[in-house]
């Protein structure tokens, strides 16, 4: 069978000790790949003449790397050198969509517009703890209401 231009994608998330979908790896190496082939397809928007749908392609995925760093376990010291890596990117897209469009990310939009690494991480940290708040208020209103 024959089928021209059709695309096809099987997705089946693991979740077993030794047999993890990449969507539930969260490290360095990992989120650093991630980075690089940001970079190539920056590359290949550039060389193509298509950087008008740079944040239209891009948004999204930073949504979803900065929402994995968050929810990572690396030390700050890896954050750091993530977040430099990835700045670059990150603030062609925060200058188009400040917080990339997510509300929880507004308080990104100073730190990567201003280089300030430091300050990027800090806030990371800040969103996890209060997502780790949010989760342990809810998970004992449902016990309340049982």
């Amino acid at each position: 069978v024959y089928l021209d231009d059709f695309y096809s994608y099987n997705y089946f998330i693991r979740n077993v000790e030794g047999d993890k979908s990449t969507i539930h790896i969260r490290n360095k190496k990992y989120l650093g790949k991630m980075v690089e082939g940001y970079y190539k397809i920056e590359e290949f928007l550039i060389d193509s003449n298509l950087c008008r749908y740079y944040t239209d392609i891009f948004n999204m995925h930073f949504v979803y790397w900065i929402t994995s760093l968050i929810m990572s376990d690396i030390p700050d010291s890896e954050k750091l050198e993530l977040v430099s890596s990835a700045n670059e990117l990150l603030k062609k897209d925060v200058k188009v969509l400040p917080g990339f469009n997510e509300r929880i990310y507004n308080n990104l939009t100073k730190p990567i517009l201003e280089d300030d690494y430091e300050g990027i991480v800090k806030n990371i940290n800040i969103i996890k703890r209060y997502r780790g708040i949010l989760k342990y208020l809810s998970g004992n209103l449902l016990k309340t209401r049982r």
